[in-house]
């Protein structure tokens, strides 16, 4: 299709109700890998060369560049800034329809009453693509005629469509992050502190609008959307035979939504705005599930144990952002534990992954970047052909 055309079927995002509309856009995977038997992914968002053009100015507080950094385009998720920053500051307010670049989009701060999320593959400048040579469509009206999409319709606290609380209600995708970005920040630790303490306990079971977990002894599993169609290139790393990051489920898609994922092991990981599960076509392979329980029953098994994190996110296909959860609730916080900025700031309000910058070594709240999951280099499977490396993230209501 011709981008001229795409794009004005697309249409301004962030108009009105009833509609799909564009909240963000990765071009790249989560991290560049050189697979041992496929085409490489030559890049990828966890590079000091791609994240902030090797420039620290990001980082010790310096002008919003969207032009020049996608950590800008991305709100400086990882960072302190994240708190605090506007649609204006990552350049959303320029980004209304496709193929308007990567980072987040207009209707990520304006769009309120989500009760529907779907993920739609493109190529690297947002348009149509197939890597088999086959016709294709991306509609981003309409995802579920996209020839790869994944659309979930959102839940209540009772796992239902139809709650009184299912979808975001009030909440933009952006606020719902920044008010629980607040929580962690002004609340004493909750990372991996077992199953029953008191933070574990309220944020027990599926929700939309608070964080959402499951897993040991609790007794919901932990999702914001249910999937509901699903088609093409958009496969989790993982199986229930190898469930590693070194397979491909090639048959089941991933089956969850959460907006922000908690999963309780004996040492906790956590996601945010990822799209998760499988190992079954019918199961509830939640946060913390291993199979179907009907209804919200019991769970004894954590099924993504110590591994729902880094680049490659067990049983996950993509995610705006993801950290270990087993120390500190504040600085491995999506915001960190404060809005320092600079390299001195590291040790005491980040905690996550490193990054060497211009020389100096900075540390980011993130061990997750944006993007398609990264599998191993000795992946079974050929990543290219079931995973999709660009992908839109639509927002309904």
């Amino acid at each position: 299709m011709d981008p001229k055309v795409l794009k004005m079927m697309q249409g301004a995002s962030g108009a009105s109700d009833g509609k799909w509309e564009i909240l963000a856009f990765t071009s790249k995977p989560k991290k560049a890998q050189t697979f041992s038997s496929y085409t490489d992914w030559s890049t990828g968002y966890e590079d000091e060369l791609w994240w902030t053009g090797n420039a620290t100015s990001p980082l010790e507080g310096g002008s919003w560049n969207t032009a020049a950094y996608p950590c800008d385009r991305f709100g400086r998720i990882g960072r302190g800034e994240f708190q605090t920053h506007t649609e204006s500051n990552s350049g959303a307010d320029t980004r209304t329809a496709a193929m308007d670049g990567d980072g987040f989009y207009s209707a990520a701060y304006n769009k309120t009453g989500l009760t529907k999320i779907a993920l739609v593959g493109a190529d690297a400048s947002g348009n149509s693509f197939d890597n088999l040579g086959n016709a294709t469509t991306l509609d981003l009206t309409d995802p579920t005629n996209s020839t790869h999409h994944l659309v979930y319709d959102l839940v209540g606290t009772s796992g239902n469509t139809d709650d009184a609380d299912a979808g975001t209600g009030t909440y933009t995708l952006i606020s719902l992050l920044q008010t629980l970005s607040a929580y962690n920040r002004n609340n004493t630790n909750w990372a991996s502190q077992g199953t029953n303490n008191a933070h574990n306990l309220l944020f027990n079971g599926p929700n939309c609008r608070n964080f959402t977990s499951g897993g040991g002894a609790k007794t919901e599993a932990g999702y914001s959307g249910i999937l509901s169609s699903a088609a093409g290139q958009m496969r989790n790393i993982s199986t229930l035979a190898d469930p590693t990051r070194s397979t491909i489920d090639t048959t089941h898609y991933p089956r969850f939504f959460c907006f922000w994922g908690i999963n309780l092991d004996s040492d906790h990981d956590t996601q945010v705005c990822c799209a998760y599960g499988s190992g079954s076509s019918s199961g509830y392979n939640a946060i913390g599930r291993a199979d179907n329980m009907g209804s919200l029953a019991t769970q004894s098994v954590a099924l993504k144990k110590d591994n729902w994190r880094g680049a490659g996110p067990l049983w996950s296909f993509w995610s705006l952002w993801g950290n270990d959860w087993h120390s500190d609730s504040q600085k491995q916080n999506i915001s960190g534990a404060s809005n320092q900025t600079g390299s001195s700031a590291s040790t005491s309000d980040y905690a996550g992954s490193n990054m060497t910058i211009s020389g100096t070594a900075y540390t980011f709240s993130n061990q997750s970047w944006p993007g398609t999951a990264t599998p191993d280099a000795g992946v079974a499977q050929d990543p290219t052909a079931h995973m999709t490396k660009a992908v839109y993230l639509l927002g309904f209501s």
